[in-house]
């Protein structure tokens, strides 16, 4: 198979792959990427390349290594993230497992004491040869990926440092200044539920080893996961970092990613991108977790296609409407599960609340695959949702509401400029109008960072239509009765002809 080049955003994304659970800070990676308000899509084929190329087999050496022994010492080259500066580190050898070295800096060790440090990289190496190596190798393949192993050593170093940063950085499988030549991670050696931060990483190693340029909220989705797949998040009750920061703004980008500049930001893309993950894998099951591995379209195109090829029959944009309506009511109890979570509780906090019709809302923002909540807080049984927006985008609704039926779902998208939806039901009890901004088709392999484009929307609900909504469907109305006025001329004039 032919693999693609590593990109300027495989490097980015690959050195800033951080799971700092819990209330670790974040470091900013500001020389690695850039912010823009209204970005420009940079084509994955048109992206500046690193200098490294998966040809380039002189850029790697193959040759085996000798097995360290445990007490041994070797120094790493490792990155400071503030100032883009490299630098080395003098690390100890703690444990030697089936499948990984557990190394920790110097200046840890005499933090901690030998006797500690000792302990903990021996229980490190317990957890990753017992279940992490296991768990994660079986949900998105060898490690080996297409790359081959670099150093000869089928083992993974997982150093233990001071450096901030948890992090993978690809630069280390190829011949470089700065490479430590080995495949490995970097994990900060206070970090709060470290076997899932070390998950994570070890994730990012095994889908770069497979896929140099994967789209950023994929590339994370799936790091994430396997931080649940291990069972790492279960004492956060199956949550990861950063979905508390996004049940706050489901004005959020799902497919444009923020860079991490030490904000909340960075937080919000990496909640919303483990949530969307945890959906995909209890809705298609692990099995689509592993092919979307393999599969070399990226993105949402990635997905759609490895969906495909297991036999679904759904659209990128319906299967959004669906994971924001499963964000907003959570009731994995109707439709075979597909509007909820099934193995952790997870509602958008922030709701708009409409207590009394008629409701306008006037020049709403909505970001690209970003959506609005409206919650009608005394529906009446019948009302008129009206949706005005620039013709030639894509606008998509879901409405949730239950009466004494239960819950009901009601989905539409299009472009047009209007969107008119009536909802019917009997002694409703609670109503929300979700509305999102999307593209016609599947987002295509363009990777762009910030917010993404936005649109600004007119949402009325009303008790009846209103005038304007019956004007504009006049045209309409004028076509189907001129339609209607000549069938009946010509049928006039065919009987009239046979006399």
């Amino acid at each position: 198979m032919e693999r693609k080049k590593p990109s300027f955003y495989s490097n980015s994304f690959s050195l800033i792959g951080i799971l700092l659970i819990l209330t670790q800070p974040m470091i900013g990676l500001t020389n690695h990427m850039f912010h823009d308000t209204n970005p420009t899509a940079v084509v994955l084929s048109e992206r500046p390349l690193h200098g490294l190329t998966s040809d380039d087999q002189s850029a790697r050496t193959t040759d085996s290594l000798v097995m360290q022994e445990v007490g041994s010492n070797r120094t790493f080259w490792t990155l400071n993230f503030t100032t883009d500066v490299h630098y080395q580190i003098e690390t100890r050898l703690l444990a030697v497992g089936d499948y990984c070295y557990i190394y920790m800096e110097d200046l840890a060790v005499a933090f901690l004491s030998e006797e500690l440090a000792t302990e903990k990289g021996e229980s490190y190496r317990d957890e990753f040869d017992n279940t992490i190596y296991p768990r994660v190798t079986d949900l998105s393949g060898n490690p080996d990926g297409v790359l081959g192993d670099i150093d000869g050593d089928p083992r993974i170093i997982i150093l233990l440092s001071t450096n901030p940063v948890s992090y993978y950085g690809f630069d280390n499988e190829f011949d470089g200044v700065y490479s430590n030549l080995c495949e490995m991670v970097y994990i900060r050696y206070t970090t709060s539920y470290i076997f899932g931060v070390i998950s994570h990483e070890f994730q990012h190693l095994i889908l770069f080893n497979h896929d140099f340029d994967e789209a950023p909220f994929v590339f994370e989705a799936l790091a994430q996961y396997a931080a649940k797949y291990t069972g790492s998040l279960i004492p956060w009750d199956n949550l990861t970092w950063g979905v508390s920061e996004f049940l706050l703004h489901p004005e959020d980008s799902l497919i444009y990613w923020t860079p991490n500049t030490g904000g909340a930001e960075a937080e919000v893309d990496y909640g919303s991108a483990y949530l969307f993950a945890l959906y995909l894998a209890e809705q298609f099951g692990v099995d689509f977790m592993r092919n979307i591995v393999l599969e070399d379209a990226d993105g949402a195109e990635g997905i759609m296609a490895t969906l495909e090829d297991m036999g679904y029959n759904i659209t990128f944009n319906a299967l959004y409407l669906n994971w924001i309506t499963t964000l907003t009511i959570d009731e994995p109890s109707i439709a075979d599960g597909q509007y909820g979570f099934h193995d952790a509780n997870a509602r958008m906090h922030k709701v708009g609340i409409v207590s009394e019709l008629p409701y306008e809302m006037k020049d709403r923002s909505l970001h690209c695959y970003g959506f609005n909540i409206r919650r009608l807080v005394t529906p009446p049984d019948y009302f008129v949702i009206e949706i005005r927006y620039p013709t030639v985008y894509t606008v998509g609704l879901s409405v949730a509401y239950h009466d004494e039926e239960g819950w009901h779902i009601q989905q539409r998208s299009g472009s047009g400029g209007l969107r008119v939806e009536i909802v019917e039901g009997s002694s409703i009890d609670n109503a929300y109008i979700i509305t999102t901004y999307l593209y016609e088709d599947t987002p295509s392999g363009a990777i762009q960072y910030g917010l993404g484009p936005s649109i600004d929307i007119d949402l009325s609900i009303l008790e009846e239509p209103s005038v304007t909504t019956n004007l504009d469907l006049l045209p309409i109305g004028l076509v189907i009765g001129f339609l209607i006025v000549t069938v009946i001329i010509i049928r006039w004039r065919m009987k009239k002809t046979e006399l």
